[in-house]
């Protein structure tokens, strides 16, 4: 094949890589953008949560070990403990998966409506009015609350900004904040790692193929202004 030859295909090959892989990098540029110049205090829904309060009982509140409740029947060995307040008591959270009061030594069942309720509005910056409560017993792939512990209380405040209080019916502790800032970055980081199923896997062949053919059209690029540049005085 001759030169000439060799570089018109080339150029035809370097100007269909940049159709295919034009659309995505102009995504990942703009995503990277928002990335960059992004508030993640606000992306988490910081600004929205109360600094977490002293507990109200102390340490006198506490009078029962977790190893002092190994005769209950829901708790048959301990594996892990962690002392949390609930709704201004004590209670140690055992194996993650049961509360057990550190004044009684007995378990609770799951959190109420009301009392989610209760925890949300003692958490939430000012006074605003819940919107609609609903509990999520399961989420897909794409849901805001995904790869989190259910069940779970969501909190819908009536604000410009769509925000959202997910607390553990189990343990009642509030788990994460969702607003319009975060669904737009989760969008665009869908967009950003072509993981279009679950949108966190950054080793999905899509992305693989794509960072393949962006290499490609960087090297046909280079390639193609080697094999034509000139010094100057030297004709073609």
């Amino acid at each position: 094949m001759k030169l000439h030859e060799r570089i018109r295909l080339l150029r035809k090959t370097h100007r269909l890589l940049g159709v295919i892989i034009g659309v995505q990098f102009l995504a990942w540029t703009i995503s990277g953008l928002y990335f960059s110049w992004s508030n993640l205090d606000v992306v988490h829904g910081d600004p929205w949560v109360k600094d977490t309060p002293s507990p109200a009982w102390g340490a006198d509140g506490v009078q029962f070990l977790p190893t002092d409740s190994a005769v209950n029947s829901d708790v048959r060995s301990l594996e892990s403990a962690e002392l949390l307040d609930v709704l201004d008591e004590p209670y140690w959270w055992v194996n993650d998966r049961v509360l057990v009061s550190a004044k009684t030594g007995l378990t609770r069942g799951q959190l109420s409506q009301e009392e989610a309720r209760a925890i949300a509005q003692n958490r939430v910056v000012g006074s605003p009015e819940v919107s609609w409560i609903e509990r999520v017993e399961e989420t897909g792939p794409h849901h805001e609350f995904r790869e989190q512990a259910l069940p779970a209380w969501a909190i819908h405040w009536d604000n410009p900004d769509s925000v959202v209080f997910y607390i553990d019916a189990l343990n009642g502790q509030l788990v994460r904040v969702r607003n319009n800032d975060w669904r737009l970055f989760d969008a665009l980081w869908m967009f950003h790692t072509m993981d279009y199923a679950s949108r966190d896997n950054f080793n999905n062949l899509l992305l693989r193929a794509m960072s393949v053919l962006g290499l490609l059209t960087v090297l046909s690029g280079m390639t193609l202004f080697f094999s034509t540049w000139r010094p100057r005085g030297v004709k073609k």
